[in-house]
């Protein structure tokens, strides 16, 4: 009975074309021949062959099957580190995909726990401000970031101020107001011949009105009464 091949020789049917150097040619591509003994190259071929990368992500992503969970086990660590550099992103089985996102889950809520015990503690609210009785809109609002969000009771709340009056407050970054534009010299000079021209018409304007006002004598009419 001929020893079972391993997975990479599986992914290459031999060839029987009496060649000095026995070939396999890739079963995906149909094209790539490479000496039948040599792994590294079959390891570098699949690496780089589009149709073994789409065979591969076909069966993790089906739904229907367990197949692509079976597949990327027996995926040696080379080869699959080879793929991942080439796509840019890990190759995920169902089951790492569900396990990732209950790890995100679990870190947000976490966070949003955290972020609720401190908003309580800075904000010197009561201990029971996020349960359902007294804010439920707040607590509807956590519960759309994570639906199944739990808030703290008053009894851990009270546990954690203890904590929580023990750590420095964390300074909150100001916000850098907005930067008012700079006028630039052409406009600084029109701004100060407008304010010269201002000032020059005030001053004879001023001076007109000195002029036209003569100095009243008793018992003499201005120029300006009626007669």
């Amino acid at each position: 009975m001929p020893p079972q091949q391993g997975y990479i020789s599986r992914q290459f049917e031999a060839l029987e074309d009496g060649a000095k150097t026995p070939m396999a040619i890739c079963r995906h591509c149909n094209d790539k021949k490479v000496a039948r003994n040599i792994v590294a190259r079959k390891v570098a071929h699949l690496a780089a062959c589009e149709p073994y990368s789409t065979y591969l992500q076909t069966l993790l992503d089906d739904e229907s099957s367990n197949a692509g969970d079976k597949e990327l086990k027996q995926l040696p660590d080379e080869l699959k580190t080879k793929i991942e550099q080439r796509i840019e992103q890990p190759l995920l089985s169902k089951t790492s995909h569900a396990a990732a996102e209950v790890a995100n889950q679990e870190s947000l809520k976490s966070d949003l726990d955290d972020t609720v015990m401190q908003a309580i503690f800075h904000g010197s609210l009561p201990f029971d401000a996020f349960e359902p009785n007294k804010h439920p809109h707040i607590l509807r609002l956590c519960r759309m970031i994570t639906p199944d969000f739990v808030p703290p009771s008053r009894s851990r709340v009270a546990q954690a101020m203890v904590k929580l009056s023990t750590q420095p407050v964390q300074s909150v970054e100001p916000i850098e107001p907005l930067q008012t534009p700079q006028p630039s010299a052409i406009e600084i000079d029109y701004a100060q011949e407008e304010s010269a021209r201002a000032a020059l018409s005030s001053r004879i304007v001023n001076d007109l009105l000195s002029r036209a006002t003569p100095q009243s004598t008793p018992g003499s009419k201005r120029p300006f009464d009626l007669v």
